[in-house]
């Protein structure tokens, strides 16, 4: 299964397979409906692409991962 990730806020906002996921008040990333065990494994890859990286921001870009 290829997961699409799509930044709509720097480490805020984030599209996955246009399932909107976003950090609430106390900084912990929600979604109004459920996220695959293979979405989640692959965002769990992209934020740690963060830290890993330092990357300022990825302008909207849509990013795969398998």
């Amino acid at each position: 299964m290829i997961v699409e990730i799509k930044e709509i806020e720097h480490q805020e906002k984030y599209e996955i397979n246009e399932k909107l996921v976003y950090k609430d008040q106390f900084g912990n990333w929600q979604c109004q409906c459920e996220l695959s065990r293979t979405e989640k494994e692959a965002f769990k890859k992209f934020a740690k692409s963060w830290e890993d990286n330092n990357k300022e921001g990825f302008n909207g870009e849509a990013h795969n991962f398998h």
